[in-house]
């Protein structure tokens, strides 16, 4: 049986991480930590900073629902990229 395409794409820039859920987009600004950081993280995402969709959808809340998917697939492109992440 095929795996079925997820709905979710995370993508990594310099700077942020594009979202791409459905038809919508979000850009969550990161910080990179240096390697000195005592957790050892590579990158820190605000969680109290995500709220709305990026235009045109700006004025649409992202539910809890939306965001736990959301952290669900950032944090598996972390795990498949090596790469971790502190939420906060």
């Amino acid at each position: 049986m095929a795996s079925k395409k997820s709905a979710i794409n995370v993508i990594v820039t310099e700077g942020s991480i594009k979202v791409h859920y459905f038809d919508r987009t979000l850009t969550i600004k990161i910080e990179r930590l240096d390697d000195e950081a005592e957790d050892n993280s590579n990158l820190f995402i605000k969680l109290d900073e995500i709220e709305y969709w990026d235009a045109p959808d700006n004025i649409k809340t992202i539910s809890i629902v939306e965001l736990q998917k959301i952290l669900n697939a950032i944090e598996s492109y972390a795990e498949k990229n090596s790469t971790i992440i502190e939420f906060e």
